[in-house]
C-alpha cells in the first residue's frame, strides 16, 4: 500500500470577494476587468469572483485587519465587522463597461450559526459583493437585441427645429 505524506501545506485566506455583474442581462461579467484600490490588492478566481487576498496597510486600523488572514477558524475581535470602508474603482481596458467606483465594507461577518434560512447573509464572508456596471454607448448589442437611434427636437414656436444636446 502507498502511502502519501504532504510535503507542505498552502492556505489562501481571503476576506471577501466582489461579483461583477451586467445591469442588462443580470448576469456576471466574464471578461477580466481591472479593480483598483489604494489599500486592497485584488485576485480573479477561477470562478470569476475578484476576492481580496491583501491589505496594504496606511494606518492602525488597516494593520489591524490583516491579522484576519492569519486567523482562519476564530477571526479576530478588531476592527469590528464591516467598520472600515474602502473605495474601489472598477475599469474596462476595451470600453465596454463603464468604470465605476463601489465602496467595500471589510471585515466581512464570520459566517453566523445558526440561520434563518439555507443562504448565507448579505454581509457574510462566504457571500461575494455584486456590483452592477453598466455598458458603455460604445458596446456591441448583445444576441437577439434590436437598437435604435433617435434624436430628439424641441420646438418653441412650431416652426424652428431645435436639436437638444446631450438627450
Amino acid at each position: 500500500m502507498i502511502e502519501f505524506r504532504p510535503l507542505e501545506r498552502i492556505d489562501r485566506r481571503v476576506l471577501g470577494a466582489v461579483r461583477l455583474v451586467d445591469h442588462t442581462v443580470k448576469t456576471p461579467v466574464g471578461r477580466a476587468l481591472v479593480l483598483k484600490c489604494d489599500n486592497l490588492r485584488f485576485t480573479r478566481n477561477r470562478s470569476g469572483l475578484f476576492v481580496v487576498d491583501g491589505v496594504m496597510p496606511r494606518n492602525t486600523a488597516d494593520a489591524e485587519l490583516l491579522k484576519h488572514f492569519d486567523a482562519f477558524d476564530a477571526p479576530p475581535d478588531t476592527p469590528d465587522p464591516l467598520a472600515l470602508e474602502f473605495n474601489v474603482t472598477v475599469e474596462d481596458p476595451e470600453g465596454i463597461y463603464l468604470s465605476r467606483v463601489f465602496s467595500l465594507k471589510l471585515p466581512r461577518k464570520p459566517p453566523g450559526l445558526p440561520r434563518t434560512g439555507f443562504a448565507p447573509e448579505p454581509d457574510e464572508l462566504l457571500t461575494p459583493l455584486d456590483v452592477f456596471l453598466f455598458r458603455a454607448p460604445a458596446a456591441p448589442f448583445g444576441p437577439n437585441w434590436s437598437g435604435i437611434r433617435a434624436s430628439l427636437i424641441a420646438r418653441t414656436d412650431g416652426s424652428e427645429k431645435t436639436p437638444l444636446a446631450g438627450a
